[in-house]
């Protein structure tokens, strides 16, 4: 026995020590232990690849944080905490103003993600990007739809022309706040 780790075993604690690095928000080592595993951090471990992508962003490699994102997403499956690693690397993708990719990216959810959260920030994401009729449709699929959002959605169909759909959605508004509107005469 020459009492040398194997790389392999060295590399499998520098990812060990950058988890706790990471739990620990100390992104600055958690960084520096991933980088010296980089070669070792695969699709075989996709909590740790997401977990690296993670500090990178939050060290200010943005780029480099989605790109791994991206290609973690497209090269790993289904696998436990997707949701988690897609809905992530939306939010970089908003924070820097490229609506339309997080748009593909959030249509890859399966239906089990598909709430209403989702559908609201797919809504906003398709208004923002200038697509008015699936920003619609998403705020249509909304289930438990809030007093902003049926305004919203109102506004869009009576904007788009879809007139009986407006007063059907107003109605509903109407409804749901009778207890609060005022009432003025000018008698």
């Amino acid at each position: 026995e020459t009492g040398t780790i194997p790389p392999e075993g060295f590399y499998a604690a520098k990812i060990t020590l950058a988890d706790d690095y990471f739990d620990k928000e100390l992104y600055d080592q958690a960084l520096r232990n991933y980088r010296l595993a980089d070669q070792y951090i695969d699709m075989k471990k996709p909590l740790a690849y997401f977990r690296y992508a993670v500090t990178l962003n939050e060290m200010g490699n943005t780029t480099e944080a989605s790109d791994k994102l991206v290609f973690l997403i497209n090269n790993s499956g289904n696998f436990p905490g997707y949701e988690e690693v897609v809905n992530y690397l939306c939010d970089i993708l908003r924070s820097i103003g490229e609506y339309e990719k997080t748009i593909k990216f959030m249509k890859r959810l399966p239906a089990e993600y598909q709430d209403d959260e989702y559908w609201q920030k797919l809504a906003q994401d398709y208004l923002i990007s200038g697509d008015v009729e699936n920003g619609k449709y998403a705020l249509m699929r909304i289930v438990e739809k809030d007093y902003e959002t049926l305004t919203r959605l109102g506004q869009l169909q009576y904007e788009t022309g879809e007139y009986e759909r407006a007063k059907y959605t107003f109605s509903q508004l109407v409804e749901r706040n009778k207890n609060c509107l005022l009432y003025t005469s000018d008698a």
